[in-house]
């Protein structure tokens, strides 16, 4: 059910009674179907440096700039901008950049997001500055291609990067390549 704008989740249990379908499709229609509560917030980091997040974001303070990509396990670009995003996690590792800028990946479609973020459309990246405990991006890669196509077709990750120096206000452009520069002595 999409309320403003929101992707919810609603899930049946196992009980196919006509009277408890008939029950949770009456509840849902009305407004008052609750939703599933979700567990404690858990990551794991895979092995290309993504941090991968489960039921939650995690509640500290952000001190770093944060890519999001959120996804649904079931669409194909999602998959697809799932390669990037593991690429653009490993170029941030070689860059010596990952202390600055974390690479978030998450399953848009579970129930506890909607309360998070506004999840128009799969994949969505969202970038969220350090020093902000909000759940609200700060702004979302919204950029058309030549040809119309959107997000899932991105397939290098440094257009992700080129878009982040362009939305960010505090992300200093100088003080990354200092750190390039630093390498090659």
């Amino acid at each position: 059910r999409r309320q403003t704008n929101q992707l919810r989740r609603y899930r049946l249990d196992h009980d196919f009674s006509t009277a408890h379908v008939a029950a949770f499709f009456q509840q849902f229609w009305s407004g008052t179907l609750a939703q599933p509560s979700a567990g404690p917030a858990q990551s794991t980091t895979n092995e290309y440096g993504v941090t991968v997040l489960q039921n939650a974001f995690p509640t500290q303070r952000r001190t770093a700039h944060v890519l999001a990509l959120i996804t649904s396990p079931t669409c194909g670009h999602s998959k697809r901008l799932s390669v990037v995003w593991n690429e653009l996690a490993e170029l941030l590792q070689y860059l010596g950049w990952q202390r600055w800028i974390e690479v978030w990946k998450m399953d848009g479609t579970s129930a506890m997001r909607e309360d998070m973020v506004d999840v128009p459309y799969f994949p969505m990246i969202a970038y969220y500055a350090p020093d902000d405990d909000k759940y609200a991006p700060t702004a979302l890669y919204d950029q058309l291609g030549a040809f119309g196509e959107e997000v899932g077709t991105l397939s290098d990750p440094t257009d992700i990067l080129s878009w982040l120096f362009r939305v960010s206000d505090d992300l200093d452009v100088q003080e990354a390549l200092g750190v390039l520069e630093s390498m090659d002595e």
